[in-house]
């Protein structure tokens, strides 16, 4: 694995799951049922990825759903607090 230049190890996985999972669903007083976690997890994954402009078009013309080209910035609890 190392020949291919792969990492070995689990803190590169290790920090994204802190970045992908625990900054936005383990809030203070946070709860979330597997089904609505999982879909907001989808979405993180869709916006760090930079995919959002390609997930949205599909969905674009769609009746109720009316989605930004960039989605609003989320501020933390502490953000929120503070100000």
């Amino acid at each position: 694995m190392r020949a291919d230049d792969l990492v070995i190890g689990s803190g590169v996985i290790e920090g994204a799951i802190r970045n992908l999972v625990r900054l936005r669903l383990d809030g203070p007083g946070m709860w979330w049922g597997r089904q609505r976690s999982e879909r907001v997890l989808h979405l993180r994954c869709v916006l760090l990825n930079r995919q959002w402009p390609d997930f949205v078009k599909p969905r674009a013309g769609v009746g109720h759903l009316r989605l930004p080209g960039e989605p609003a910035r989320a501020q933390t609890h502490d953000a929120k607090a503070a100000a």
